[in-house]
């Protein structure tokens, strides 16, 4: 943003996000649901009016946690806590983090 101060930036931040917070989606879904299940995914993501409108709208934090939170869900559904654990390396963020874990494991397991 210091090189070159333009809302393009933004938006380019936000697009960068949301792919991020689709690609984990999709390789559960084809993980557990082969190419169909891919491309159900693929097309119900761009069909929920909230995750395009993400794109649209302001960065906020919701954005910015998006990724993190699906990288998170995909390790765990795959038992590769290793992971999770490497990418948090802030203090304040691993308990919430780790409640996110129980939830997806009492209710997703």
């Amino acid at each position: 943003y210091k090189l070159y101060p333009s809302v393009l930036w933004l938006f380019l931040t936000q697009a960068s996000l949301l792919t991020l917070t689709l690609l984990p989606m999709l390789k559960l879904s084809k993980h557990y649901f082969g190419n169909k299940g891919f491309w159900l995914a693929l097309t119900a993501c761009l069909a929920y009016l909230p995750f395009r409108q993400a794109n649209i709208t302001s960065l906020h934090g919701e954005v910015v946690l998006m990724p993190i939170f699906a990288w998170i869900s995909y390790f765990v559904l795959l038992k590769k806590y290793r992971f999770v654990f490497q990418a948090l390396p802030h203090q304040q963020v691993l308990p919430r983090c780790l409640l996110l874990g129980h939830y997806l494991q009492e209710r997703l397991i």
